[in-house]
């Protein structure tokens, strides 16, 4: 991406995060997903929650296995901006809370 495109961007919805880059609509041509390769994960979310500012994602095996899993941890501003992104992950994946 050239210095121009680093400070003006040409579609509504593209917005710049500090230290990773441009994330960009899907109809974005300079997407920087659109560079990224596609990798097929067998594993999915299992669990989706807050506690106090910190969101957790829970996820099986991305291989499928059932011998491991991963967390990630997402810190938020407040408790409540936690909770409702964790709402989203639970409802995009079918996650009974």
């Amino acid at each position: 991406m050239n210095k121009a495109t680093a400070t003006i961007h040409h579609r509504a919805g593209c917005n710049h995060m500090s230290g990773t880059g441009w994330v960009c609509v899907p109809e974005c041509s300079q997407s920087y997903l659109a560079e990224r390769p596609t990798i097929a994960m067998a594993g999915r979310v299992t669990a989706a929650f807050a506690t106090g500012n910190i969101m957790e994602i829970w996820c099986q095996s991305p291989t499928g296995g059932e011998s491991d899993s991963q967390i990630f941890y997402m810190k938020c501003d407040t408790a409540a901006q936690a909770e409702i992104i964790a709402s989203q992950w639970r409802n995009r994946w079918d996650i009974i809370a």
